[in-house]
């Protein structure tokens, strides 16, 4: 495809509209209360998505046609729709739950077609560098003082106490949020703009959230990276150097770790989706239930049957009576239930294509500028994807499709 570079800046902030209109949107709902604006909000990146794979179509076509991606896609697609059908026949909400599975799947295959330059991905980066400065104050006033956004209005002060400590996320609505955007900046500032100072600032926003598996995947990847190739003992260290820091974890804060890893509302939910998921994908072999059924956010915003006939409606944060907060909690649970063996083995495939020729250049320079950031966030969410739907959900899954297509093209040249 002919670069123009006006058009491709335009795309470009429209992702970092829709990669900010994520954050706003649970602001707006979480801490403001204004659910109207919230609605309108959380389609953003919906709408981008849609309008980027048109574009492509549109200028792209002769790329298109042999496409192997956009084939894997479909079949995977296909599959979840299959399961719909088969389970109790194909509706709105399974496509719904089709397209909000796939959308970071299309966002990649969308970017890796069209040929951004270099200077295209740092004027993304300064984007995001615009708003570091409101971030990071907002981090530290929470640091300071813990009840000052109640005292400007905000509708919901978000506190949580985890290993005897208040847990800190600063302006972002929900703790992974913070940690996401806290490694963004981190390796923005480190390898793109050569700033350590800001680098360190934003390590902060990953520590202060206290997500332990967000702390040891952040480790893992910062590790890697800091060793400039991906030799065994270099993994090793990595590992070796989790556990140090997970048996310091258990010895300091005890109360913490037996509250983590109780029967708390929150883990009682997660393992039962984590069961069931497993039983559902065995009681309807190959194919599942079909998508917009089990574990996904559409089936949080629209009842599935599929809760109460396995008898896990009355379990807090699964319930449509009382609370379904933690539905959507898991990512490979519903993709197990959802779509089945069939399905889960076809995603991780696609996830193979997309990321196997990042991995392969990244194990030989950690350093290389065209692979460091997408790599480093593909470990960051991928440990994060045991207890969180981040390789799904926005804006990790945004982030991570969106600058792994955005560098894509880049794979092909040398330094």
């Amino acid at each position: 495809m002919e670069y123009n570079s006006t058009r491709h800046k335009k795309i470009i902030f429209l992702f970092y509209c829709a990669v900010i209109s994520c954050i706003l949107e649970s602001i707006v709902e979480e801490i403001f209360g204004l659910d109207s604006l919230s609605s309108v909000l959380s389609v953003i990146d919906e709408l981008f998505v849609l309008g980027s794979c048109i574009y492509t179509w549109c200028t792209c076509r002769c790329e298109i046609k042999y496409n192997k991606l956009l084939l894997l896609i479909l079949l995977f697609c296909a599959i979840g729709l299959l399961s719909s059908f088969l389970y109790r026949g194909i509706n709105v909400v399974s496509f719904l739950g089709a397209f909000n599975t796939i959308k970071p799947l299309l966002l990649f295959w969308s970017f890796s077609l069209l040929t951004f330059n270099i200077s295209d991905i740092n004027y993304l980066f300064k984007l995001f560098s615009l708003i570091f400065p409101v971030i990071i104050f907002f981090e530290f006033v929470d640091i300071i003082c813990p009840s000052f956004r109640s005292l400007i209005g905000f509708k919901y002060q978000i506190s949580e106490e985890r290993m005897g400590l208040r847990s800190i996320a600063g302006i972002m609505p929900r703790f992974t949020m913070a940690t996401i955007m806290g490694v963004l900046y981190f390796y923005i500032y480190w390898f793109y703009k050569k700033n350590k100072i800001k680098a360190w600032l934003s390590v902060p926003l990953i520590l202060f959230a206290l997500r332990v598996k967000d702390i040891f995947a952040f480790v893992i990847s910062a590790v890697l990276v800091f060793n400039k190739k991906v030799r065994l003992r270099n993994l090793f260290g990595a590992i070796i150097i989790c556990m140090l820091m997970f048996v310091s974890y258990i010895i300091y804060f005890p109360e913490h770790f037996m509250r983590y890893f109780s029967d708390d509302d929150g883990n009682q939910a997660r393992t039962a989706l984590n069961l069931t998921g497993i039983e559902i994908a065995k009681d309807y072999f190959p194919f599942g239930v079909g998508f917009g059924k089990f574990g996904s956010p559409i089936s949080q915003q629209f009842e599935s049957e599929v809760y109460y006939q396995y008898g896990i409606n009355n379990i807090y944060g699964l319930s449509y009576e009382h609370s379904n907060a933690f539905m959507s909690d898991t990512f490979w649970p519903m993709l197990l239930g959802e779509t089945g063996f069939i399905g889960t083995l076809i995603y991780i495939f696609i996830l193979f294509v997309v990321f196997s020729p990042f991995v392969k250049k990244y194990i030989h320079n950690t350093t290389d500028l065209r692979v460091c950031l997408v790599v480093s966030l593909l470990i960051f969410n991928l440990i994060s994807s045991i207890a969180k739907p981040t390789l799904t959900g926005p804006p990790n899954s945004l982030l991570l499709f969106g600058i792994a297509g955005l560098f894509y093209q880049h794979l092909k040249t040398d330094n």
